[in-house]
């Protein structure tokens, strides 16, 4: 017997499956050096054009990408190639690079410009315009199923699909999860939940509303819905039988066919893809209840588990069907492409930045190393771990092109967050493609070679069936506010009041209360500054900000990579003309001074334990007006020091001066007087103390801190506790007039 190790380390991509590339170098390591064991190296590719290979061969090699490990191929011999190309009326090389650094575009823009790029190109490459290659014997036109777009992630993908729908390009996510994730799942639950239920009028009138029916929510009211005589009550009644005798498959028609649903989704413009999703489902529901001998509360219990994800799946089960036998255009992820080959690859993944990683992984002398703190010593080493993983991704998504191949050509605008595209990708295609390589093209993203379509064709409906189940006429007025439950938040009370006094708006938690002047501009007033700031205190690592020596130090952390996302996800850049480093240097400059800064009571919110923190602590509780209004809202940070409860809310407002009586006059202005009143209300329903006395032994006070003015003993810092039991009842008047005046107006 002889022992043979076939592998390709270059595509070595499961890193996060736990796969370790360094197994095999070990295993051939060893082999070489203990048993003189010979290495073979396949210096033939099989599958793709020469021209094609050619590029392959300079990019590669490129020190930005393997450099020197990377062993040149061949193209197969001519007479022996298994596919060829037999005619090219595409007017395009073998790999074509869509330029989009024309301009300093953000990774969406870029993105965007590519999606509408990529469905004019394959509109031109399935229309006259196409090629032809031989598949062994015979001779094939390009088709939609020869074409592939990769991507990294799921998200990325959004921009192609909704490009693909205006434009009619037909498409099919390769291999797509969730499916009990998806809105028909959700429905399907409402449904066998009301069949089970049929006595219970809140489980019916919820049925009603789904798909399956589509009951108008002004329909309900209509008693008669709910009567036995009603032709809904037999239908129901009906299935209930088929449940009690475990007549599964004319249950399950029943539910798609007599209540119209597939007929109905046929006309819709996505509607093949829910009904698949429907069928889908019951098919499986079907399977396992004959299975285990289910009964009705059982298969609606077993899909509120997979809904939930209490139960672990096989991976197969959560796979989405194709939605219909025609052929499409594949997206997929690069990592599910392994393996597979397409005459025509477009790669279109790679603008999203690396994941927040919550440790660092490292590799020392053979041995993986996972570290839980995240020393900044070793931050470079877990990056350069990242980064060898995404070029022996990209080398597989490239390697998947048979004859044509488009890759992105996207530079990172100044202060931008740097991708896996916009870097080793971007300067391996520039030194090595774009000088003068006779199998490469460039094409600007926006010379499109088909206009896009603006929308959809609409589509005609299909005429009603006569054995649809008739719905009543809605009324013409019913008034619902006497049935209705409110829920009130700080926003809404103080908005009233505000109103009333002819004051501004101060639905915003941070609105400025004065201008600011032209010269302070990197992170300008208003919700999208404070939005990025309370989700960088959110998310960041507090220890790195105790252990950093200055504000400047967190731009090599995972701070500053927490605020890049921040930035990025409340478009703060839209609001300023200051570039991304400036805007990401005054953010991790307040995050510094407001986390190290001595709060009166001799506090400092770096040295508490992460077990004394919630961020973004949530509070819903019925108010004492007999349940008829709610309250809710989220505090920014409830933390606790020696036993003792404090409530703290960030505020970037502008002011003049962060003085005591100039942050007074703020809290007066935007109302947040009432805010810590209702916050104070919540945590002490939260604590649940036996008598107000308890509750003033457990609670600290309320802290607010002017984040723009945290940087003296006191300044920007507003304080306050209840001096005793008598004013926390005055507090808690002051709440109840505020709802009393919101549910008059």
């Amino acid at each position: 017997h002889r022992l043979c190790l076939i592998g390709d380390p270059k595509q070595a991509i499961y890193g996060f499956r736990g796969a370790d590339i360094a197994t095999y170098r070990r295993a051939v390591t060893r082999l070489h050096k203990d048993f003189g064991a010979p290495h073979y190296v396949l210096p033939t590719n099989w599958r793709s054009d020469a021209a094609l290979i050619d590029a392959y061969n300079l990019i590669f090699c490129d020190k930005a990408w393997f450099g020197e490990s990377y062993i040149p191929v061949r193209a197969a011999p001519a007479e022996l190639a298994r596919r060829k190309l037999v005619q090219d009326d595409t007017g395009r090389e073998a790999v074509t690079v869509i330029d989009l650094s024309e301009e300093d575009r953000t990774a969406a823009e870029a993105m965007r410009l590519q999606a509408d790029f990529i469905a004019a190109e394959i509109q031109a490459l399935l229309s006259d315009r196409g090629l032809t290659y031989s598949d062994g014997d015979s001779e094939r036109t390009l088709a939609a199923n020869d074409i592939a777009v990769l991507v990294r992630t799921a998200r990325e993908a959004r921009d192609l699909e909704a490009a693909f729908r205006r434009t009619g390009v037909p498409f099919a996510y390769y291999k797509k999860g969730g499916l009990y994730k998806t809105d028909e799942a959700y429905h399907l639950h409402l449904m066998l939940t009301a069949v089970h239920r049929c006595y219970d009028d809140g489980a019916l009138r919820r049925a009603l509303l789904s798909p399956f029916f589509g009951i108008p929510v002004d329909a309900l009211w209509r008693t008669e819905l709910l009567t036995s005589q009603h032709t809904l009550r037999a239908l129901f009644t009906r299935w209930q039988e088929w449940a009690r005798a475990r007549n599964w498959s004319l249950l399950f028609h029943s539910l798609l066919y007599d209540t119209g649903l597939l007929q109905r989704l046929a006309a819709e413009p996505h509607g093949e893809r829910a009904g698949t999703n429907y069928q889908h489902i019951l098919q499986e529901l079907h399977e396992i209840a004959i299975q285990r001998g289910f009964e009705l509360p059982d298969v609606a219990n077993h899909l509120h588990n997979c809904i939930s994800g209490t139960i672990e799946l096989r991976d197969e089960a959560e796979i989405q069907r194709l939605d219909s036998e025609r052929t499409n255009v594949q997206i997929m992820t690069m990592h599910v492409s392994k393996g597979l080959e397409f005459p025509v690859v477009f790669v279109a993944g790679g603008f999203s930045p690396s994941f927040y990683a919550r440790y660092w992984k490292v590799r020392k002398d053979g041995v993986i190393t996972y570290d839980l703190t995240k020393d900044l010593q070793l931050a470079m080493a877990h990056k350069r771990e990242e980064d060898e993983e995404y070029k022996r991704l990209f080398y597989v998504a490239l390697t998947r092109a048979v004859h044509k191949l488009y890759v992105p050509f996207y530079t990172c605008p100044p202060g931008g967050r740097e991708s896996a595209i916009s870097s080793f990708v971007c300067q391996a295609i520039r030194k090595n493609w774009l000088q003068d390589c006779p199998t490469v093209s460039r094409v600007s993203v926006t010379a499109l070679r088909v206009p896009a379509a603006s929308a959809d064709a609409p589509k005609t409906p299909m005429p009603a069936s006569k054995d649809f189940i008739p719905l009543p006429a809605p009324p013409a007025a019913y008034d619902y506010s006497a049935r209705s439950k409110r829920v009130l938040s700080f926003s809404s009370l103080h908005q009233h009041d505000a109103a009333s006094d002819q004051q501004p708006d101060a639905r915003a938690a941070d609105e400025p209360v004065h201008r600011e002047p032209s010269a302070d501009k990197a992170l300008p007033p208003g919700t999208a500054t404070g939005s990025m700031l309370h989700g960088i205190f959110e998310f960041a690592d507090w220890r790195i900000v105790r252990e950093a020596h200055s504000a400047t130090a967190l731009e090599a952390t995972s701070v500053a990579e927490i605020a890049n996302d921040c930035i990025d996800e409340f478009n703060v850049l839209a609001e300023t003309d200051q570039p991304r480093s400036v805007v990401r240097a005054a953010a991790l400059d307040l995050v510094y001074r407001n986390l190290r800064a001595q709060l009166p009571g001799d506090i400092v919110l770096t040295d508490l334990p992460e077990k004394d923190k919630i961020a973004e602590m949530s509070f819903l509780f019925p108010h004492v007006d007999g349940g008829r209004n709610a309250l809710k809202g989220f505090v920014d940070l409830l933390f606790r020091v020696d036993g003792r409860y404090f409530i703290l809310d960030w505020k970037s407002n502008w002011l003049e001066r962060y003085d005591q009586p100039a942050v007074a006059q703020a809290m007066s202005a935007a109302g947040y007087h009432l805010q810590y009143k209702l916050y104070t209300c919540a945590l002490a329903r939260w604590l649940c103390p036996h008598s107000d006395a308890e509750f003033l032994q457990q609670f600290g006070g309320a802290y607010y801190l002017f984040l723009r003015g945290v940087d003296a003993p006191g300044g920007g810092v507003f304080f306050r506790r209840p001096a005793g039991t008598a004013e926390l009842q005055e507090w808690r008047d002051d709440v109840d007039s505020a709802i009393a005046t919101r549910m008059q107006r």
